[in-house]
C-alpha cells in the first residue's frame, strides 16, 4: 500500500482487483491495495504500473581525488567553480548539534517552507545514532549542508551510510556548492570506512511535491536507483495539477522500466535513459490520458 496521499496527491483506493470499477473520479492516483502477480500483469491491460511506494539511491564511496576523475566534466567544472568562490567546507565525522541546529534553522526550514508543495521532515534535533555531515559556510555563516545517518545490513541493502538530509540557500543554487557538499559527503563516507553510501528514501513519483530533476542530479555523481519495498499497483488518473514533466520507474520482465510523461514536448528526453533501466517509455498527457508516444 502507498502512502502517496501524504505527499500532496489524492489517491481512489480498492480493496482488490476484483473490486476495481473503471469509474469516473477527480482523484490523481488510482492503487488497487491487494493483489498477486497474476492479478498486476492483466491491470497493466487496464493501464495500471507496478512500481515501487519509495526508491532510493546507491554508490561506493570513493576518496575525492577519485571521484573527480570518474564524475563527467560538467560536473567537475560546478565543483572546481565552487572550490574558487572560497567557500569553507567543514566534514564532521561526528554531527554537532551547533552545525545542525544552525543549518536547520537557516538553511533548511526557510528552504522547504518556501517551496510550494514543500514537506518538512527533518526534526529540530536529529543526533541520536551514528551520524555525519558536511557544511558550507560563507562569511562565516552555513549557507548549505548534508546529514548521513549509518544504517545495518538489512533484508535488502548492506551496511551503508545514507544521506537523510540536504539543502542550500537558494542564492547559493548555482555557484556550484551543492555538488561540492556532495562529494565531500561521498569522501567523508569513504574516510569513516562506510563501503556504501545511499540517498535516503524519495516517493517514486517525481513531478508532484519532488521535482523531476532529481533523478537526473542524483545520477549524475554516479548514484544508482534502486526501489524499496513494498511494490504497488497504481494507475494516473489525473494529472492536471502535477508539473508538465512527471517520471517514475516501475517493474519490467527483467529490471526497472523509466517511465516520462510529458505535457508539453521537451528537449532532453534522453537524460532520463539511464543506464540502470530496462528501456525509458515515453508518454504524451492528452486530455486526461496517458499516450504512448516512445521506447528509448
Amino acid at each position: 500500500m502507498s502512502n502517496f496521499e501524504l505527499k500532496h496527491m489524492t489517491v481512489k483506493k480498492y480493496p482488490a482487483t476484483s473490486d476495481y470499477k473503471d469509474e469516473k473520479t477527480d482523484c490523481e492516483i488510482i492503487e488497487i491495495e491487494k493483489f498477486s502477480a497474476k492479478d498486476a500483469e492483466a491491470m497493466k491491460k487496464n493501464g495500471f504500473f507496478l512500481m515501487p511506494n519509495k526508491v532510493t539511491y546507491a554508490r561506493k564511496t570513493a576518496p575525492f581525488e577519485q571521484l573527480m576523475k570518474e564524475l563527467a566534466k560538467n560536473k567537475r567544472n560546478k565543483i572546481k567553480k565552487a572550490q574558487k568562490q572560497g567557500f569553507q567546507i567543514i566534514q564532521e565525522k561526528k554531527l554537532s548539534n551547533e552545525s545542525y541546529a544552525e543549518w536547520h534553522k537557516n538553511v533548511y526550514l526557510p528552504k522547504i517552507s518556501g517551496k510550494k508543495l514543500g514537506i518538512i521532515t527533518a526534526p529540530k534535533e536529529w543526533l541520536e545514532g551514528t551520524k555525519i555531515g558536511v557544511f558550507a559556510k560563507d562569511k562565516g555563516k552555513i549557507i548549505g549542508g548534508m546529514v548521513a545517518k549509518k544504517f545495518l545490513k538489512d533484508s535488502q541493502f548492506p551496511e551503508r551510510m545514507s544521506i537523510s538530509y540536504s539543502g542550500v540557500k537558494n542564492e547559493y543554487s548555482k555557484t556550484g556548492v551543492n555538488e561540492l557538499l556532495n562529494a565531500m559527503m561521498i569522501d567523508l563516507a569513504y574516510k569513516e570506512k562506510h563501503a556504501w553510501i545511499f540517498r535516503g528514501s524519495d516517493t517514486s513519483i517525481y513531478g508532484k511535491h519532488l521535482s523531476p530533476g532529481i533523478p537526473i542530479f542524483k545520477t549524475s555523481l554516479n548514484f544508482e536507483m534502486l526501489p524499496r519495498k513494498p511494490k504497488v499497483l497504481i494507475k494516473f488518473n489525473n494529472l492536471d495539477k502535477f508539473n508538465d514533466i512527471v517520471f517514475f520507474v516501475s517493474y519490467g520482465k527483467k529490471g526497472a522500466i523509466g517511465n516520462l510523461i510529458l505535457k508539453k514536448p521537451i528537449e532532453n528526453e534522453k537524460e532520463y535513459r539511464f543506464k540502470f533501466l530496462e528501456k525509458l517509455r515515453v508518454y504524451e498527457y492528452r486530455a486526461g490520458k496517458l499516450i504512448l508516444v516512445k521506447r528509448i
